[in-house]
C-alpha cells in the first residue's frame, strides 16, 4: 500500500505552488516572529520560509 502513495507522490512536483500563498503574505507584516514558529500541516514549507524570510530583516 505505501508503495503506491510513493510512486504516486513521487510523481508530483510543487503540489501547493512555489510561493507562499497570499494570505500569508497579506499578513506577514502585521505579525511579530520574534523566536521559534511551529508550522503545523505546512504541505511544501513555502509559507514558513516566507514568514523566516520575513522575520530576518
Amino acid at each position: 500500500m505505501s508503495q503506491h502513495w510513493n510512486e504516486l507522490y513521487a510523481q508530483m512536483q510543487d503540489l501547493y505552488g512555489t510561493a507562499a500563498n497570499l494570505f500569508i503574505q497579506e499578513i506577514a507584516d502585521k505579525i511579530r516572529i520574534e523566536s521559534k514558529t511551529l508550522a503545523i500541516a505546512e504541505g511544501e514549507g513555502w509559507n514558513i520560509l516566507y514568514l523566516a524570510e520575513r522575520a530576518r530583516q
